[in-house]
């Protein structure tokens, strides 16, 4: 390649790296700019790998066969339906997360452009909440939401892998990037924590109980697995205060409802009407795999609403409002109704690649880092507050799968004199050379699937 050549590509790729910390900023805030620096960013990255040529489609690894393998599974769902109510919504969804999740697996961002991507991240999320408070105050939610990311229950899964992304961040911040002096990495933990604190009482003001519970079971596991005293006392002591402080003000979330809604199920063995909705959900999801003739390529992407509820048997009356269907309320269940075993089978092997590497490298002794604990919430906080409601899709799984994503390329070790002509964004093309990557300590590890 000639040297204008290269310097535009390089040039590409800064461009490439600006758009994602764009979407991640306004991932939570803003629909249409997301969905611009979404498309502007597969466009991008789709064109310059054609520019560049053959050598940009090396040989795929195996958890990247994994990801096509959740696309052929919405495609084929969506082929064998087709028409149906919600079109190629979902495979859409399907195609932006996995194309995302393959772009910034491929691309080996230094240590300071990960650190970046999460501060553009958490400044999102704390606009976001502001955001929120703003339109409780104007009466435009009843609740504290993220702006974009919807619903309460949504925008809890989504804050909650953001915890676990500034607890890694509190815990972890700078050791990965060797030329900081400890004075400066610990100024910058300090500064996590401090986010930390504000996520917590986001999470907190937001009362669901799946985003509580999940963000609890993620952090119980943290502290688990680091077993250290100083830091139980320290978060217990914060997530106590946190607690105490949004419970203490007067209802202005509607933070109150948690208390009676677990009130009710657990002394009063009583169902309000957000668990009653959800088992006959439950009970349309089993009949409709056990009765509907779609145990193979499912209903559909996003085609649970449009169940036919005449065609299957019940042996008790549903309790559902004009019988309105929402989604399966389970992402397991969800993913087997809409695209069938298939579907399921991909999101399971998928999931199965992630924890195996998570699990590998505690094993190692390899996981005291910050995107070690970033990837063990974004797989540990959907997984738990899905099993009772939300499916895997929507914001939060674009920002898990970007998760996923810098956690597993930093597992590579492909040289790269193996990939000719790939520039880190900030590196200007006259100080390239035709050698061998020098890897970085948190590059030497062995490669996904092998």
């Amino acid at each position: 390649m000639t040297a204008i050549a290269v310097t535009t590509l390089a040039r590409i790729k800064r461009l490439e790296f600006l758009l994602l910390c764009i979407l991640l900023m306004v991932l939570p805030i803003l629909e249409a700019p997301k969905n611009i620096a979404l498309a502007l960013f597969i466009l991008i990255r789709v064109a310059r790998a054609f520019a560049e040529g053959s050598s940009s489609f090396r040989r795929r690894e195996p958890v990247e066969w994994a990801v096509w393998g959740l696309v052929l599974a919405a495609a084929a769902s969506t082929v064998v339906n087709w028409p149906f109510a919600n079109a190629d919504k979902g495979l859409k969804d399907v195609l932006s997360y996995s194309i995302v999740f393959l772009i910034v697996y491929r691309e080996r961002y230094t240590p300071t452009q990960k650190y970046l991507l999460t501060v553009m991240c958490a400044a999102g999320v704390t606009v976001g909440l502001i955001w929120g408070i703003v339109e409780i105050m104007e009466g435009k939610r009843a609740m504290l939401e993220l702006h974009s990311v919807g619903i309460v229950t949504h925008s809890s899964i989504y804050l909650g892998v953001v915890v676990m992304m500034a607890l890694g961040m509190a815990l972890f911040a700078g050791d990965e990037m060797h030329d900081r002096d400890r004075d400066r990495r610990v100024r910058e933990r300090r500064y996590w924590w401090a986010i930390l604190s504000l996520f917590l009482l986001g999470i907190f003001a937001m009362a669901s109980r799946g985003g509580l519970l999940a963000t609890g079971v993620a952090l119980l596991l943290a502290l688990w697995l680091i077993r250290r005293k100083e830091l139980w006392l320290a978060i217990s002591l914060l997530v106590t205060v946190c607690a105490t402080v949004v419970w203490a003000l007067p209802n202005f979330f509607n933070q109150a409802r948690i208390a009676l809604r677990v009130t009710e199920m657990v002394f009063e063995r009583k169902l309000n009407h957000n668990d009653v909705v959800r088992f006959s959900n439950w009970r349309v999801a089993f009949a409709q795999v056990s009765q509907g003739g779609t145990l193979l390529f499912g209903v559909g992407p996003r085609n649970f609403s449009v169940i036919d509820l005449s065609k299957l048997r019940f042996d008790k009356p549903l309790d559902l409002a004009g019988n309105k269907l929402t989604h399966a309320h389970n992402l397991l269940l969800n993913k087997l109704v809409e695209e069938g075993i298939s579907g399921l089978a991909a999101m399971l092997t998928f999931f199965f690649f992630v924890a195996s590497a998570l699990l590998r490298d505690w094993r190692a002794d390899r996981w005291k880092n910050w995107p070690w604990l970033a990837c063990m919430g974004a797989l540990t906080v959907p997984i738990v507050s899905g099993a009772f409601d939300t499916p895997w899709y929507n914001e939060h799984a674009l920002l898990a799968m970007i998760i996923f994503a810098m956690y597993l390329s930093s597992r590579k070790t492909t040289p790269i004199s193996d990939e000719p002509h790939r520039l880190r964004a900030t590196e200007h093309p006259s100080r390239v050379q035709d050698v061998e990557y020098q890897e970085r300590d948190e590059y030497k590890q062995p490669p996904l699937g092998r």
